[in-house]
């Protein structure tokens, strides 16, 4: 008898921990489902902002990007950067001046903001950036690399290069004419005088008739 109930406790005991190992299993499921979808869902507002975003380890090596970040380099998936630097992009030329950012947040945990910066694009066309960069950091808030964000501002800077040259013409125009009516009030002011030089002399002449 005494072998008989053990014989069934054990199998309670084994049906329980098949129950919470079960249990267990489709808890840790249901959290991968969870993460999956909280990173496809992260993924998805990262690939829809309008502006670039970036982030890199402390060797400033890319841990991931954005899709259009990625089409800025030359890339169609944000994967295919993972794991290469700036040497290894299109911009590689702008390589050491993007580190040198990197690292000054990276050291001071200060983040900079609004950086007007060159970029060389996949069709070899130099492009205005405005970028801001600041320290990644783990839930520890230790710092472990740099998140940066930028949106290109090229066509606006082209607007204001143009704005500039047309408001340097206009002056240079403004000073032409101040110039040219300077002139022609001179000019204006001298035949006035001589008009009136003549009137007197005229008048002298006629005084001097009379009296003969």
């Amino acid at each position: 008898m005494s072998n008989t109930k053990e014989e069934k406790n054990e199998k309670s005991l084994d049906m329980k921990s098949q129950k919470n190992i079960a249990c267990d299993i489709d808890g840790v499921k249901i959290v991968e489902k969870k993460l999956v979808e909280s990173k496809q869902i992260l993924e998805g507002i990262i690939n829809a902002i309008p502006v670039r975003v970036f982030w890199k380890d402390l060797n400033l090596v890319y841990l991931g990007c954005n899709k259009i970040f990625a089409n800025d380099a030359g890339f169609n998936d944000p994967k295919e950067l993972i794991g290469k630097d700036d040497f290894s992009m299109i911009w590689r030329e702008q390589a050491e001046l993007y580190r040198k950012d990197d690292m000054e947040v990276i050291k001071s945990g200060i983040a900079k903001k609004l950086i007007e910066e060159p970029q060389t694009t996949p069709d070899g066309k130099i492009i205005t950036l405005l970028t801001s960069k600041m320290p990644l950091r783990d839930s520890a808030g230790k710092i472990i690399g740099v998140l940066g964000t930028y949106m290109d501002i090229s066509e606006r800077k082209n607007y204001e290069d143009e704005l500039k040259k047309s408001k340097e013409i206009l002056q240079s125009k403004v000073k032409e004419l101040q110039r040219f009516n300077r002139v022609i009030t001179d000019r204006e002011l001298k035949m006035i005088e001589l008009k009136k030089e003549i009137s007197e002399l005229k008048a002298r002449l006629g005084g001097e008739e009379s009296e003969k």
